[in-house]
């Protein structure tokens, strides 16, 4: 199975307001501060109850500061590009993607915290990876694997969410203490 659409959301532990946050995000716009996508435009979705809250959206993959699930936290939403590579990969890409961002934040927005001790990856391709024991079966591992990668240490604990078929496949990751500073 070659999943290319792979989100990775690290909790926030604080934010700065939002009009602070489109600010940062309208100047990394300006600047060009992420080298590996073209930024598009910042959406506002505050009034979305328990889902995006703020989108930097970008050519290959989206950027959200996002309540989904109660759970306030910044995003990284692959939606195109290149998917040479294996699923591993794919998933690496996007964890390297979020953990960039991460370091951004904490430094242009005072205030911003983000928690590396804790991740939820999702898997947004269902016809690829419907949200099924089979594919949890492929996706554990996988997920291992990519975490392993970026956070040179095995994940602590690798948790399923939900099988619905109605929603994704996702999985809760505990990880190893590591600052932000050590996987950027």
């Amino acid at each position: 199975m070659d999943a290319i659409n792979f989100a990775a959301k690290l909790p926030l532990v604080s934010v700065p307001p939002l009009d602070v946050l489109i600010g940062v995000f309208h100047d990394w716009i300006r600047t060009r501060a992420l080298s590996d996508d073209v930024m598009v435009d910042v959406a506002d979705y505050a009034h979305v109850h328990e889902g995006p809250m703020l989108l930097l959206v970008c050519h290959e993959g989206h950027y959200v500061i996002d309540r989904g699930r109660g759970r306030l936290g910044l995003a990284y939403v692959r939606r195109r590009g290149p998917s040479a590579g294996s699923a591993v990969l794919n998933a690496v890409r996007s964890l390297r993607r979020v953990l960039n961002v991460a370091s951004l934040l904490e430094r242009d927005a005072a205030g911003a915290e983000v928690d590396t001790k804790t991740l939820e990856i999702r898997v947004f391709d269902r016809l690829l990876a419907a949200n099924t024991g089979e594919t949890w079966r492929w996706l554990e591992p996988t997920i291992a694997a990519a975490v392993e990668t970026v956070w040179s240490a095995a994940p602590g604990s690798i948790t399923r969410d939900l099988e619905d078929a109605r929603r994704t496949v996702a999985a809760q990751i505990e990880l190893p203490p590591r600052k932000l500073s050590e996987l950027v």
